[in-house]
Order: C-alpha cells, then sequence, then structure tokens
C-alpha cells in the first residue's frame, strides 16, 4: 500500500503528469460542448383542458405533435403533459412545465 501512496505522490508531484490530469479531467468534464441545447426550439408557457362530452378528463396524457420540415437543424420535440382531476395540463418539452415551441 505504500507503494501505491508513494506512486500517486510522486505523480502528483510531477508537473508534466499533473497538467497531462487536469487537461484529461477537463476534456472529460466539458466533452465537445451541448449540442442539443443549440437545437432546442424557444418554448412558450402552455396550458390544456380536456373535456369529453362535457365533462373534464382526468388522468389522460396529452401530447402535441408539431409540423416540422424533416430537413431542420431542430430538435424535434413532442411537448407533453398528464391532465389533473380538472381536466387541466402544463406542457412540458425540454424541463418540466416549460411549454411548447410555437407552431402549427
Amino acid at each position: 500500500m505504500n507503494q501505491a501512496v508513494s506512486r500517486l505522490h510522486t505523480a502528483f508531484s510531477h508537473p508534466f503528469l499533473l497538467s497531462c490530469m487536469t487537461a484529461g479531467i477537463f476534456i472529460m468534464a466539458t466533452g465537445c460542448g451541448n449540442t442539443d441545447a443549440k437545437r432546442m426550439q424557444p418554448t412558450v408557457p402552455t396550458a390544456v383542458q380536456v373535456f369529453y362530452k362535457g365533462k373534464p378528463v382526468s388522468d389522460c396524457q396529452v401530447i402535441l405533435h408539431p409540423v416540422v420540415e424533416e430537413s431542420t437543424p431542430l430538435r424535434r420535440v413532442l411537448p407533453n403533459g398528464q391532465t389533473d382531476a380538472e381536466g387541466r395540463a402544463q406542457l412540458t418539452s425540454y424541463i418540466a412545465n416549460d411549454g411548447a415551441p410555437e407552431g402549427e
């Protein structure tokens, strides 16, 4: 065990090894950038209310299917939400209750 501690101490005391380890950790932590975030469409708060035969529908999954050109560089998203006892739902696209992108 002392040999392992000695090797670790040697690695951390050598400037070149320490800089390589630091650079490696930095590269792993940052990755190549979050390309999904660049492709996210702006959202607007969106709420819906679902009725069937004049009565609110509870525990209903609502999913919007946007009309999107296949060649768009933007990430395809399906805004969705779950209705409550009054048939109301707040829609989520990327993070909870962030709404839906504008569209048709």
